[in-house]
């Protein structure tokens, strides 16, 4: 059959990364599927033809299934532990899928990447543009967290897209897409500050000074232009300063915020670090902390740790926390071995998000890490 054809099957496949990539900064259970859906035709193609491998990467997020499942063995809150396997079946079959690419080639890898950085692009332009029209509207945190991608998240796709996009603008070929890229540099920093999201602004002032630095020092005074613009928009942008004295009320207790659920988490982590308290009973156990801490209003409204390392030994103690730091260590493993500047700021941008965020938590999160992670690292190397 012409679509059981190697040269055919890798077509769909390449296809189906491609649009996966480009459907995932709007979210949805489209993306999802079209990520299941492709991995698993891959995986069967790979099957049939004796060609599966597994991939480092494969194995790191196997072993953090694992301790999931391992997590689950112990929970009484079995809906809840199960909620979470579902969720994170993702770590098993898309890793090994895109392990099983063999080699994309530099034209296929940048159309993937490309359709990711439209996405993006569009969907941050089309935020730009509507506060700009209706600035009384606050669209940019309050309405963007509620109706459709929380900023930290939409943030981390903006940075990536950014550095996509200084990699390959001196590589494409097509004037369109040179200028595409210029585009996109542009409006990614100012996006950020539209968003409000501190992490990722955090993140691009550490990891653009790096990543320029080490595709060229004559780079460098890029950081510096972008910095100047940066405190240009913060200080005589009304838009920016309507939009900030409206979230004010939201922001003023953030931080205490935070660290009283880092509190509540580390009392509960004292006492179960070994094994963690079950995958299906953290939530539980952290809302009776929050009401013996006298935070009700948390409890209430079932926050997580935000911290995907406390997050992980809190559920699934050493073996949870282990797993997580193994992928940050394949991570940042093969950026070294490959030389890969794009992949050193990706894994630099994981590290720091988990830090802020339970980010893996999140579908949108799980498939980030995953299909661009994936990419970056199974189209450079044929490790197996």
């Amino acid at each position: 059959m012409l679509w059981h054809n190697h040269k055919t099957a890798h077509k769909i496949f390449t296809y189906g990364i491609v649009l996966s990539l480009f459907t995932l900064p709007f979210g949805g259970q489209l993306s999802n599927i079209i990520f299941a859906i492709t991995s698993i035709y891959w995986i069967w193609y790979s099957i049939t033809h004796k060609a599966l491998i597994f991939h480092t990467l494969t194995i790191v997020f196997l072993l953090k299934f694992i301790s999931l499942c391992i997590g689950l063995l112990y929970s009484k809150n079995l809906s809840s532990g199960l909620f979470i396997i579902e969720k994170y079946i993702l770590i098993l079959i898309v890793p090994l899928a895109y392990s099983n690419i063999n080699k994309l080639t530099t034209k296929n890898k940048q159309i993937a990447l490309f359709s990711f950085c439209i996405s993006c692009f569009l969907l941050t332009s089309f935020f730009i543009i509507r506060g700009l029209l209706f600035p009384n509207q606050y669209l940019f945190y309050h309405k963007l967290t509620i109706d459709i991608i929380h900023p930290v998240y939409l943030g981390i796709y903006i940075i990536t897209s950014f550095y996509i996009s200084i990699t390959y603008i001196n590589r494409s070929k097509l004037k369109h897409l040179k200028i595409f890229h210029i585009l996109n540099i542009v409006i990614a920093p100012i996006s950020l500050f539209v968003l409000q999201a501190r992490t990722p602004l955090i993140i691009l002032f550490i990891t653009l000074p790096i990543f320029l630095a080490l595709v060229n020092w004559r780079y460098i005074f890029l950081f510096i232009l972008l910095s100047i613009g940066s405190i240009i928009i913060i200080t005589n942008s009304s838009l920016l300063i309507k939009s900030k004295l409206r979230y004010t009320r939201f922001a003023k207790s953030a931080i205490e915020q935070r660290v009283g659920i880092w509190n509540s988490s580390l009392s509960v982590i004292k006492d179960n670090y070994f094994l963690g308290v079950g995958t299906g009973d953290f939530q539980d156990e952290l809302n009776q902390a929050y009401i013996s801490d006298g935070f009700k209003k948390l409890a209430e409204r079932n926050l997580n740790p935000h911290n995907q390392y406390i997050l992980d030994l809190l559920r699934n103690g050493i073996l949870g926390f282990t797993s997580t730091l193994l992928i940050l260590f394949v991570f940042f493993y093969f950026s070294f071995s490959l030389k890969d500047p794009l992949l050193f700021v990706f894994s630099i941008s994981i590290l720091i998000i988990f830090v802020t965020e339970a980010f893996l938590e999140a579908q949108r999160g799980i498939l980030f890490l995953l299909s661009i992670g994936s990419l970056l690292i199974n189209s450079n190397n044929k490790d197996s």
